[in-house]
């Protein structure tokens, strides 16, 4: 510790190789079967995790401590198997827990033509047209190494790979947790935050609770619906639901950053004094605990920290509940 042990903590950096990777790898059109087992290749995972314990203030009434903890985390492909087959927007060596996509812009209202959606209706999710194909004078693709045709800038009047870029990360940029203990006497204050920054997810509690087959099947719908697109609708937030061979793009994929007060205790230990005299308890505490009083987010869908899996479609998740808890420690 530093400063008459004032200050203390640690510092833990890793890095981690992962081989033979055993998984489906799939095939060209020209096989007889879709996909084989193989080993795809090679990741490597990094991170970075902080302690930090102070104390504060000493003096024989008043103490007060703060903990502070703060992880990082990483990992991509450090090699592929060369017979993977990956789309234009792969490469080698991506970030993993990561989805590709178009990127969105609105939706479509009416009257507005959007040249690179042909036939798509108004009240769809408005997608991007951000990138063409490199071709020669002659009109003929130019193909890299590996023979894929390579991405131009600029759009192109098409809707395709060229356009997709990435859309999603599943995994935070970082999270962090702070606590801090307060004593006087014989009282004593402490709580903690918890919290995560840069993870993004796909919103379904929404998205799914107002998709058009609830109303084709007649199902119950959430009250979102009210905020769909329509004609007579036209600054509704959320699409009309109507299909399109486009899909929705970057449209529900929001940013999960959160801050939670994850518990708040107050507690009250009778001076050992006092029992000595009393003979009746060795020791006596009353306590008051609640657990999730106060949560900051933008997100929409509900509770980040409980919603299904980023990667994985679900919706509706319980919120960690709030709950308060009173008793009595008591040693005989």
């Amino acid at each position: 510790g530093f400063f008459e042990n004032r200050i203390s903590g640690s510092v833990d950096v890793y890095r981690k190789n992962i081989t033979d990777l055993l998984d489906k790898r799939e095939l060209g059109y020209l096989y007889p079967v879709d996909e084989v087992a193989d080993n795809l290749g090679e990741t490597q995972s990094k991170g970075l995790e902080i302690f930090i314990s102070t104390s504060n203030v000493r003096k024989n009434d008043f103490k007060w401590t703060t903990n502070f903890v703060f992880n990082t985390f990483s990992d991509r492909w450090k090699r592929r198997n060369p017979y993977t087959i990956l789309a234009v927007y792969h490469t080698d060596t991506d970030p993993l827990h990561r989805t590709w996509g178009y990127k969105s812009d609105g939706l479509i209202q009416s009257g507005e033509t959007v040249e690179h959606m042909p036939g798509t209706p108004a009240g769809s999710v408005k997608l991007l047209d951000l990138n063409g194909w490199q071709k020669d004078e002659n009109g003929t693709f130019i193909l890299d190494e590996k023979g894929r045709k390579q991405i131009q800038p600029g759009s192109d009047g098409a809707l395709d790979d060229a356009d997709k870029v990435m859309i999603a990360k599943y995994v935070p940029d970082f999270t962090f947790g702070i606590g801090n203990t307060l004593s006087y006497k014989n009282v004593e204050l402490s709580f903690f935050f918890n919290s995560s920054f840069g993870q993004t997810r796909s919103n379904n509690t929404i998205s799914g609770g107002i998709a058009a087959d609830k109303f084709k099947y007649g199902d119950n719908v959430s009250t979102y619906a009210r905020d769909l697109w329509r004609e007579d609708n036209p600054g509704g937030k959320y699409p009309s639901g109507l299909h399109t061979t486009y899909g929705t793009g970057d449209f529900w994929v929001e940013k999960t950053d959160y801050i939670r007060l994850k518990n708040l205790s107050l507690s009250y230990t009778v001076p050992k004094a006092f029992m000595e005299r009393t003979k009746v308890f060795k020791g006596f505490r009353i306590y008051a605990e609640g657990q999730n009083l106060w949560f900051w987010t933008r997100y929409t869908g509900g509770d980040p920290e409980t919603d299904s899996e980023p990667d994985k479609a679900g919706f509706l998740p319980y919120f960690n509940q709030r709950t308060f808890t009173m008793g009595l420690d008591i040693s005989l």
